[in-house]
């Protein structure tokens, strides 16, 4: 569930970095540049911090994965388990 949540979360700061960058080319079509720049600065901060969550995700998802199958795993035994004692 935590990442499921953290992928969400990074899908919509992926879709802010897009309106960002979208408002920084307006600001540089009507030559504000300083404005652009800080905007520009804004966008790498968040563009490393997308970076660091896209790592945690790749190497959190495989753990996920085997997980979940060792619960499917575990769930049949105990079923098998049942079945035997009964």
């Amino acid at each position: 569930m935590p990442c499921c949540t953290l992928v969400a979360l990074t899908a919509l700061l992926v879709r802010a970095i897009r309106l960002a960058d979208k408002r920084r080319h307006q600001l540089l079509t009507q030559k504000r540049r300083s404005e652009s720049r800080r905007l520009a600065e804004t966008n790498w901060t968040t563009l490393m911090l997308l970076t660091v969550v896209a790592v945690f995700l790749v190497v959190e998802f495989p753990l996920a994965v085997l997980f979940i199958v060792l619960i499917v795993q575990n769930t049949f035994e105990a079923d098998k388990i049942k079945r035997l004692v009964e």
